[in-house]
């Protein structure tokens, strides 16, 4: 049973409503239209209109009329005119409509007045201090000056917060924006990828407020992971269509991370050949372009990498203007001597004027083709001894620690676990990952050599989850485009940065997690001939540098002052 009474705002009568309702009839109130709660009287109300009391009566709810009301001063006895009791045992409304026309919203009820559209709610309220504050304190809240009324993101949050206060929306209303604003809130999604852990399978996420998950439980065979949340299915390309048929026809945004199979989609540059070179070529005026020209054409017949041919490029570009005016053909090697000395003298490093020498050596024996020409006369500088940057193991712990981002990290421990070169961990591909055999396939390395190497159990873990959040379709580390790898001023920038917030010093590149590789390997007893087949050496006296920074013979070796003070602790003690 509930009570009712006449209750009058602002000289507007409207039918008030006992707030004392059983619950199970309070759900039939508030699906009324046009029923709210005032806070002011402390009761609910909707307007005072035959149709709303028959609307009311409809419920089946037994309705008791209160003759004297129950809202304070601001409630009147009811008249003849009013709503009265016809018998004890069934109320009869004598409702006079004040006017034919229907009041609006804002007109007709007590309180603030609330709209919903999309975005936000508009909020209309007499001022307050204390409904001001409340407003304030809500999140994406202003007022409007243009339209004299509050604006507030429509957020799930900030309609609790209003219904709480206000109630001005009816449940059904309540439940239907509520659903609306978690929808947008979290959409409805379809995630299709695959993992090379599962190289026959693939991996279906279903991700949304109210998404259907009943017809992917019809498909036989699946698997669902609750750790990762996702379905596992076997790879049938019928069940795939049939599956993106279903969700799209629902309006689901597909996500559909599954390799086509093409590889010419996926180029390690968006650059063809021809056009690296024409820039390259554009690069040295018309004296030197059909010589240039000449000398690139015949790198790419070898296969040179592009670095390479870029760098003799400019090497050759540099011996050709030195002596601009004479044929390159007649010159000798006092000729070419001479100019390296100059080179010599401009205290170039070792590294570069061997690269000068390589480069010149390239024209003379592959594009001139001078049999007379005596390549040996060539003086190489002599090589000096240079230890490449260590870092201990503790220090790149501290490195890796800093590391927040999942493909941050996935890129340095796949470095550090299998001791590979900037361009290999770039051009590495998802089918070179060996999930069942801990490998990973590096193919054409330097030297255009494939190998194989370590793929550690720490480096799966990290991966399952890489592949987990990123998704990678056919490079392993993709650029924004999704077609082309992962450029290298990232990777480069990524270690440099871990290693400045590790608080390390040292000049800290790529290479040097592949420097770490190697002689943590060797400290730990590992022999070097795996080690070079591992780094994919092709002499093993590249791999014997590491013998040079390893710890493992010089733990057994004692310091001569670690002797002298045991002598004077010796001494001491005696």
């Amino acid at each position: 049973m509930i009570t009712i009474f006449r209750l009058e705002h602002q000289s507007k009568p409207y039918i008030g409503i006992h707030k004392s309702i059983p619950a199970h009839e309070r759900k039939k109130i508030l699906l009324l239209k046009n029923i709210r709660f005032s806070k002011t009287y402390d009761c609910y109300c909707m307007p005072y209109a035959r149709r709303y009391y028959n609307a009311l009566v409809a419920t089946g709810i037994q309705i008791q009329i209160s003759q004297t009301g129950n809202a304070g001063s601001h409630t009147e006895k009811c008249d003849n005119n009013g709503i009265e009791h016809e018998s004890s045992s069934s109320v009869t409304p004598e409702v006079k409509d004040a006017d034919t026309k229907e009041e609006s919203d804002s007109e007709s009820e007590p309180g603030p007045g609330i709209q919903w559209s999309g975005n936000n709610f508009y909020v209309r309220i007499a001022y307050s201090p204390k409904e001001s504050i409340f407003i304030k304190n809500l999140n994406g809240s202003y007022w409007s000056k243009e339209h004299k009324n509050w604006v507030i993101k429509a957020t799930l949050e900030n309609l609790e917060a209003l219904q709480d206060r206000y109630h001005k929306f009816s449940l059904g209303q309540f439940q239907k924006i509520k659903e609306l604003l978690l929808k947008k809130k979290n959409p409805q999604a379809l995630e299709i990828f695959q993992s090379p852990e599962y190289p026959k399978q693939l991996l279906i996420r279903l991700i949304g407020y109210g998404i259907d998950f009943e017809y992917i439980k019809q498909i036989k065979s699946r698997q669902y992971d609750p750790e990762h949340k996702r379905w596992i299915i076997d790879f049938d390309q019928n069940i795939l269509d049939r599956l993106i048929a279903h969700y799209a026809s629902r309006r689901v945004r597909i996500i559909n991370r599954v390799n086509s199979g093409i590889p010419s989609d996926y180029k390690k540059s968006s650059l063809s050949t021809g056009e690296r070179k024409r820039r390259l070529i554009h690069k040295y005026g018309n004296a030197l372009k059909p010589l240039i020209q000449k000398y690139v054409d015949r790198m790419i017949l070898e296969k040179y990498g592009w670095r390479t041919i870029i760098s003799y490029t400019g090497k050759f570009a540099k011996f050709k203007t030195y002596y601009m005016g004479c044929d390159l053909d007649e010159l000798t090697a006092g000729d070419v001597n001479a100019f390296l000395v100059k080179l010599v003298n401009e205290d170039v490093s070792e590294s570069l004027h061997n690269m000068y020498l390589s480069a010149i050596k390239f024209y003379y024996e592959q594009v001139a083709y001078r049999a007379d020409f005596k390549i040996e006369r060539l003086s190489r500088p002599r090589k000096g001894r240079y230890l490449p940057t260590i870092l201990s193991v503790n220090e790149v712990d501290r490195m890796f620690r800093t590391l927040s981002n999942m493909k941050h990290l996935a890129i340095c421990y796949t470095i550090y676990s299998g001791g590979l070169r900037l361009s290999e961990i770039l051009n590495l591909r998802v089918q070179d990952i060996i999930w069942d055999r801990n490998q990973v396939l590096v193919k054409s390395g330097k030297g255009n050599k494939d190998r194989y190497t370590l793929l550690g159990l720490s480096l799966k873990a990290i991966l399952r989850l890489y592949f987990d959040e990123y998704k990678p379709i056919y490079w392993l580390f993709e650029g924004m485009d999704k077609k082309t790898p992962y450029s290298e001023s990232s990777v480069q920038n990524i270690v440099r940065r871990s290693a400045r917030s590790a608080g390390i010093a040292r000049r800290v590149t790529p290479h040097t997690l592949r420097h770490c590789f190697a002689t943590h390997l060797l400290d730990k007893g590992t022999d070097v001939r795996y080690i070079q087949e591992l780094l994919g050496h092709k002499d093993i006296k590249t791999t014997l540098v590491y013998t040079h920074v390893t710890t493992r013979s010089m733990e057994k070796i004692k310091s001569p002052l670690d002797e002298l003070m045991e002598q004077r602790l010796l001494q001491k003690a005696q």
